[in-house]
């Protein structure tokens, strides 16, 4: 069986309807922990170091003029934001989901048996001055970043 030095784990962005196709209720919070730590246990017998990511916070997904998208790459959009001439709006319906679930992320990290290593990425992209592209993807410029954050945590 091949063993590998660490996995990483970042789950739960899609999962924000209910089991009832309605609003994420307290049954769903309770089995999103149970399948995570199922996950995780499952995921022990290929590595040591697991380590868990917090789940990215959403924006209501900027309007991009149709130029700007296609000739520039949404260059503009972003310089504004920078600039503080637009601004990112946090989807607050799909953050009271994904707050819970970083919840429990973190509880996780903290209280599992076994050791599993836990990057708050979302605390982290939180505070830098990183543009969305969309309504949880950040610019290209951040995937170095990102990469480099995961890569301390080897």
């Amino acid at each position: 069986d091949y063993r590998y030095d660490a996995i990483f784990v970042q789950t739960g962005h899609h999962g924000r309807i209910g089991k009832d196709g309605g609003r994420y209720g307290e049954d769903d919070f309770l089995k999103f922990g149970r399948d995570y730590k199922c996950l995780l246990s499952f995921l022990r017998q290929y590595s040591d170091k697991i380590i868990i990511e917090t789940i990215y916070d959403s924006v209501i997904p900027p309007k991009i003029l149709k130029a700007d998208k296609y000739l520039f790459k949404g260059k503009i959009h972003r310089c504004l934001v920078r600039l503080g001439l637009e601004k990112e709006i946090p989807d607050d319906t799909i953050n009271g989901v994904t707050r819970r679930k970083n919840d429990i992320v973190m509880s996780l990290a903290a209280s599992e048996p076994y050791p599993v290593i836990l990057l708050d990425i979302n605390g982290i992209m939180n505070m830098t001055g990183y543009v969305h592209i969309d309504h949880i993807h950040f610019e290209d410029a951040a995937k170095m970043f990102i990469a480099h954050r995961m890569q301390e945590m080897l």
